[in-house]
């Protein structure tokens, strides 16, 4: 996970066939979808929570350190996945790190 930005985060990935990093943006939900099908793909791997969801009615200064927050443990999440054995090889990440899926 590189940066966030307006509700996306920034992902850099370069898949096993491809020669070149590729940018993927990603919204919560996406993140929240990727859980999900994790867990229905590997019902027996512990997978790591993703943060809760914050909604933000307006932004406050504590909002950043919210955000901040949660993009390290999106973070997190993502490279448990990503570094996984099983969890790594499912296609359900292969199609959340594909541009344009």
């Amino acid at each position: 996970v590189a940066e966030e930005s307006t509700n996306k985060y920034r992902l850099i990935t370069k898949l096993r066939n491809e020669e070149q990093p590729a940018v993927v943006m990603r919204s919560y939900a996406e993140f929240k979808w990727l859980l999900g099908e994790l867990q229905i793909e590997e019902p027996f791997v512990v997978i790591p929570p993703i943060p809760k969801h914050i909604g933000f009615q307006r932004f406050l200064a504590e909002d950043n350190a919210k955000l901040q927050a949660r993009f390290k443990d999106l973070q997190f999440f993502l490279e448990y996945v990503v570094q996984h054995g099983r969890l790594s090889q499912t296609n359900c990440l292969e199609r959340f790190l594909t541009p344009g899926q």
